[in-house]
């Protein structure tokens, strides 16, 4: 039995190539080349786990070897200690994004419970908040 612990789990070179903004060859290269932890359940090659926080701890451990990397795809051109360092900045900021897009969910879904009656507390709304058409006059029948 697993347990469901929330995190992030890919399952397609894709999805991790895409974690990382980069190609599919250039992932592939780096767990050949440079051991990125990817799992494979079944004996199938072409079936692969690989774990969020398992590539976080893989990209702080390795930073050195991928900005050494050749970069012999039509992806990677050459990574360098800026390459990699940018990188991280990127998933910082994209990660501070999710949280703040979670939260606005949030506030939107409570929001939407309220006005629903669905949620434990309904939440006053505001008059000037709740927006009616306008009246639409209807013309007389048959004149």
């Amino acid at each position: 039995m697993s347990v469901n612990t929330g995190e992030k789990v890919f399952t397609s070179w894709k999805e991790i190539a895409t974690f990382f903004g980069k190609g599919v060859r250039t992932v592939q290269r780096w767990e050949r080349k440079f051991g990125l932890p990817i799992s494979r359940p079944t004996t199938a090659k072409n079936v692969v786990l690989a774990t969020e926080s398992e590539l976080r701890e893989w990209i702080r451990r390795s930073s050195s070897q991928l900005a050494a990397d050749d970069g012999s795809d039509e992806h990677f051109t050459g990574a360098s200690e800026q390459s990699v360092t940018q990188l991280s900045e990127r998933l910082k900021r994209l990660e501070d994004e999710t949280a703040r897009l979670a939260e606005t969910l949030a506030l939107f879904s409570d929001r939407v419970d309220a006005l629903t009656g669905k949620g434990e507390a309904p939440m006053k709304v505001q008059p000037a908040l709740v927006k009616r058409p306008p009246p639409r006059s209807i013309p007389p029948v048959g004149k």
